[in-house]
């Protein structure tokens, strides 16, 4: 029997939570179809990442190399979870029918074609980004790869600006995960765009230069992979809070320290990238603030996993 309760009423409803496992399901039930249809399409990608993982750790190879088992592995993995977690936030925005699908299809579609084009390209044995000179199906693919990504840019734009206009009442932590992770999203979003832009304007015809380094040093990847996953984080700090016994408020307190201290660190991380030093070449003053974003971002874990130890709301 199909669950009947609302989006967002899973964590508003007052007593006992229910367990992981009929929460996860009762959110499958109430699914859209094009919500099962990105769930169904990320977790492939997810275990077919894994997979990949696998062969690097048999096969062996370095973290930095542009033809490595680490590329289809991070980017595999990475899509599946970025478009899952795409998916189940339209749960919690006011969406008809045909924006939901919309919404969907510009998220699954750039992140399976992407991935499986860098996939495609470990396997025949050829760098994936930006190669435009070694045969034309690497150009081809090139190419194609870089209009996909810049199809992530609107629907990231259109899902933030949504989480501020068309969310349903929802409890004040999660509004404040969501709405604060999207922008990271965006913020990752946007620094893809910046390496894209790097290597086009230099005119280096991406051979003489790597696109994603600004300057001596700065290294587009970092600021890119942290400010992509603050969503996942925020909203995991939301899920162990949703099992304890704290109110609203102090559930809040916790997740602001997140967003503080993760958008610190992210902060830090775009800075170092467009100063053109690397990311461990760190000053005082920034190594003072990558200090106080961790100790913001600790404190903010410690805090959930102590409300969830100490005070757990018990299952029925």
């Amino acid at each position: 029997m199909k669950l009947e309760m609302s989006p967002g009423q899973d964590l508003q409803r007052q007593g006992p939570p229910a367990s992981v496992g009929r929460t996860l399901n009762s959110w499958w039930e109430r699914a859209e179809d094009y919500q099962k249809l990105v769930y169904t399409i990320a977790g492939a990608l997810f275990v077919i990442g894994l997979l990949h993982g696998a062969i690097w750790l048999v096969v062996g190879g370095g973290w930095a190399e542009n033809v490595s088992w680490r590329k289809p592995t991070l980017f595999l993995t990475a899509c599946g979870i970025t478009a899952t977690t795409f998916a189940w936030s339209l749960h919690y925005l006011k969406v008809d029918r045909q924006t939901g699908w919309q919404l969907a299809i510009g998220v699954i579609v750039p992140a399976t074609f992407v991935s499986s084009m860098v996939a495609l390209q470990q396997w025949r044995g050829t760098r994936s980004h930006f190669n435009f000179f070694e045969s034309p199906l690497d150009a081809a693919i090139a190419a194609s790869m870089v209009v996909m990504i810049q199809l992530l840019l609107p629907t990231a734009f259109i899902f933030s600006r949504l989480s501020f206009t068309a969310l349903r009442p929802v409890p004040k932590d999660l509004a404040l995960a969501l709405r604060a992770g999207i922008l990271m999203v965006n913020i990752s979003f946007f620094i893809g765009f910046v390496t894209i832009m790097n290597a086009v304007t230099n005119g280096l015809l991406f051979t003489i230069q790597n696109p994603s380094v600004i300057g001596t040093a700065g290294t587009m990847k970092v600021p890119h992979g942290v400010a992509l996953h603050g969503l996942q984080l925020f909203l995991a700090l939301v899920g162990v809070l949703y099992f304890s016994r704290w109110s609203e408020a102090s559930r809040l307190a916790v997740v602001r320290l997140a967003v503080a201290g993760y958008g610190l660190l992210v902060g830090v991380a775009v800075f170092q990238t467009l100063s053109g030093h690397a990311p461990l070449d760190l000053s005082f003053v920034v190594s003072a603030a990558v200090g106080t974003g961790l100790v913001l971002l600790a404190a903010a874990c410690t805090l959930a996993l102590w409300a969830r130890i100490a005070a757990p709301r018990q299952s029925p």
